[in-house]
């Protein structure tokens, strides 16, 4: 898994390319966000290639480690993605985008 951060105002975006196996990358992606001050985490999911239990397990616990701060995190999971291995298996109460600029446009602060 390759993990990359870009800002768009004050959306830190966490792009995941590859497989989500729960290795820790990404929840600690999320965390170093949070020690640089960020609150507002779109997590871009457009380059995955599965996800698996552990994977699953490890988005949960950054957006509890988000929200735990006072945070917002959201996916973004487009069409092309919709149906890689494990996307099903994701619980409810995450905020899931399709499009970008609808997931960007949601964070109230992203101006």
């Amino acid at each position: 898994m390759t993990i990359s951060l870009r800002q768009y105002g004050s959306v830190t975006i966490v792009s995941v390319q590859g497989k989500i196996t729960g290795d820790g990358s990404a929840l600690k992606a999320v965390r170093g966000a949070l020690e640089s001050g960020t609150r507002s985490i779109l997590v871009d999911m457009a380059g995955i290639t599965m996800i698996d239990s552990t994977g699953i397990g490890e988005l949960t616990s950054a957006r509890t480690a988000v929200a735990e701060r006072g945070g917002d995190l959201k996916l973004l999971i487009p069409p092309a993605v919709a149906s890689a291995p494990g996307i099903g298996l994701l619980p409810s109460g995450f905020a899931v985008f399709r499009d970008e600029k609808d997931a960007l446009a949601s964070f109230s602060v992203a101006r």
